[in-house]
C-alpha cells in the first residue's frame, strides 16, 4: 500500500527528495504571498531561509496527507483506479457537507484543496502521460501554494493582522502589524491607500501584540 510505501522511505530519501519538494512548496506559498497586490515585496523572499520555506505553510501538507489517505485507503492504488477517484470524490463531498454545517468556509476551503491534491497526486502517481504528470507536479509544488500564499494575503486588505507594539525606545507614528517573521526578526507592515510600508525588526524591540480579533472590534 501506499502509506507503508512512504514508511519505508530511508533517511537519506527523505533529505534528498522529501525536503527539496517541501521547501520548493514553501517558496511557491511565500512567492504567492508576498507577490500579491495586496503586499506586492517580493524583495522580502531573500529574508527567508531554508528553514523558513520548510515551515511556511503547515495546511498544505495536511490537504497532501488527506489526498494521500483517501488514495490508499479508499481508492486502493492504481487498480480500477477511475471507480475509486469516483467512490473517493463521493466520500470526500459527504464528509464536507458534515463539516460545513460545523465550520462553513472554513470546510469548503479545505475541501477544495484537498480535492485538487487527490486529482493531483493521482496524476503524478498512476497516469502514464508525461504531460498530465508534469501538471500535477506542477499543481502540488506551485500552483496550490501560490494560491494559498495569495489567498493569506488577502488579511492585509481585511485589516485582521496582529497590532505589534514596538518599545518606545523606536520612533514609529500610527500602528505597525505583523506580517511575518523569521529567525529572531519579525516583518511588520503599515498598509495605507498609496502603498505599504515595512519595517524588519528584532522580536526582543516587540513590547507586545495585540491579538487580530481584538484589533477588529
Amino acid at each position: 500500500m501506499l502509506i507503508e510505501k512512504l514508511k519505508d522511505l530511508k533517511i537519506v530519501d527523505f533529505i534528498t527528495v522529501v525536503v527539496p519538494g517541501i521547501i520548493v512548496i514553501g517558496f511557491s506559498y511565500k512567492f504567492g504571498f508576498y507577490y500579491s497586490k495586496n503586499i506586492d515585496a517580493t524583495w522580502v523572499l531573500s529574508l527567508f531561509t531554508p528553514i523558513d520555506f520548510i515551515t511556511a505553510q503547515f495546511n498544505l501538507y495536511m490537504y497532501y496527507f488527506t489526498a494521500v489517505v483517501y488514495l490508499d485507503r479508499v481508492i486502493g492504488g492504481s487498480e480500477k483506479l477511475k471507480e475509486g477517484l469516483i467512490t473517493g470524490n463521493a466520500t470526500m463531498l459527504g464528509s464536507f457537507i458534515g463539516l460545513y454545517f460545523l465550520q462553513g468556509k472554513i470546510a469548503f476551503i479545505f475541501y477544495v484543496y484537498a480535492l485538487v491534491s487527490l486529482h493531483a497526486i493521482a496524476l503524478i502517481l498512476y497516469s502514464k502521460s508525461i504531460g498530465l504528470r508534469s501538471l500535477g507536479f506542477l499543481a502540488i509544488f506551485v500552483i496550490l501554494p501560490m494560491i494559498a500564499g495569495g489567498k493569506e494575503a488577502t488579511k492585509v486588505s481585511q485589516g485582521v493582522l496582529p497590532v505589534v507594539k514596538l518599545s518606545e525606545t523606536i520612533d514609529v507614528v500610527g500602528p505597525w502589524y505583523l506580517l511575518d517573521k523569521f529567525s529572531d526578526k519579525a516583518i511588520l507592515i503599515k498598509p495605507t491607500q498609496t502603498m505599504n510600508y515595512f519595517k524588519v525588526v528584532e522580536l526582543k524591540e516587540i513590547e507586545y501584540i495585540q491579538s487580530a480579533k481584538l484589533d477588529k472590534k
